[in-house]
């Protein structure tokens, strides 16, 4: 048996719990949380342990899951290893480059090291992984993904999310477009030409309440990868319902793969002027409102690649905290790149 722990119990850490009480032999032994009743709802709720002492839950279990606030993750993570646990982090693991050396100091550390990079385990990035493998649509020229949301709108409350202590790390950019940095140089087994690297961000909802939002909540990059592929990304928390969705749109010297969130299951790949309809296999789980077909199955396939490396104690199956730094280090680019425009204009 497998013990599990999780440090912060907000919303993702409830689709951790939910996934890891449906494995067969593991056990979400406990919880962490500084914010006593939130620990206590939640452990109430999927039946575990509270755990107000941090490192009483951690000398207990085998592996933790890190859903804290993006700028706990690396005080969290350095606590997990230092007890000796695997650890799984959500993303970014850090909120600067500063940040990422700590973490790169622990990378000789023999425990597993993830880091829940889990749109990698999207369906439909399967399915486009396969279909260029393929050569379906020849050479990849150019990859255009939006991830689109209304979420500013729809939260009022002033959180952490909307402040400057996130270091731009809980924006539109940091929070939803990490995840398609990740995927552009995922799919095209690329690397990024930092030098190449343009970026708008702007915050619509300036204000929640009486504070002023520090952080985007809509943005777009461009650049191209060492490869010479053109990557065009847009990410948003403040977009039109109807606009609302996540799209990718890759094209190639033969042909264009087009997933739309908003048509479900379904990739439309278009192979020398033959449009081919292709239906993504079901999903375990039904996903949350205002997610898209295969979302939380996604952190399903996380867990199971994060056991099979547990098991065999090889990083191979998973995201590891190098591509999570790989990550972290092209955001920290495209928040620069914005910035010294906007001290330009």
């Amino acid at each position: 048996m497998i013990n599990y722990g999780i440090i912060g119990t907000g919303n993702i850490a409830r689709i951790h719990a939910e996934i890891i009480k449906n494995i067969p032999g593991v056990c979400l032994l406990g919880a962490h949380d500084i914010v006593d009743n939130k620990l206590v709802k939640f452990c109430l709720e999927f039946n575990t342990t509270p755990f107000k002492d941090i490192h009483s839950m951690l000398a207990k279990i085998d592996v933790v899951v890190i859903c804290s606030p993006k700028f706990c993750h690396v005080e969290h993570i350095v606590k997990s290893l230092d007890d000796n646990c695997d650890v799984i982090c959500e993303k970014p693991l850090t909120i600067n480059i500063a940040e990422s050396n700590i973490i790169r100091d622990y990378n000789n550390a023999p425990n597993i090291k993830s880091i829940n990079l889990n749109y990698r385990n999207l369906a439909v990035v399967k399915k486009i992984i396969e279909l260029v493998n393929d050569n379906k649509i020849g050479e990849i020229i150019s990859i255009h993904m939006a991830f689109l949301k209304n979420s500013a709108y729809r939260r009022k409350q002033f959180t952490w999310r909307d402040d400057g202590s996130s270091k731009l790390s809980s924006g539109a950019l940091g929070d939803l477009g990490v995840h398609l940095l990740d995927l552009a140089t995922y799919i095209t087994d690329s690397s990024v030409k930092v030098e190449t690297i343009k970026t708008k961000m702007i915050t619509k909802v300036k204000q929640k309440g009486d504070n002023i939002v520090q952080v985007d909540d809509h943005s777009e990059t461009f650049f191209v990868t060492n490869h010479g592929q053109y990557i065009h990304i847009e990410t948003s928390k403040a977009c039109d319902e109807d606009l609302c969705g996540f799209y990718i749109s890759i094209s190639g010297t033969n042909g264009e793969i087009k997933f739309s969130s908003k048509n479900g299951g379904i990739v439309t790949l278009n192979n020398n002027g033959i449009q081919q309809i292709i239906q993504l296999d079901d999903r375990k789980y039904i996903d949350p409102e205002n997610e898209f077909y295969g979302w939380k199955d996604s952190f399903y396939y996380t867990h199971i690649n994060l056991l099979k490396a547990i098991k065999n104690r090889k990083e191979t199956s998973i995201s590891t905290f190098e591509d999570g730094l790989k990550a972290q280090e092209v955001l920290e680019y495209c928040i620069n790149s914005h910035q010294q425009n906007s001290s330009s204009n």
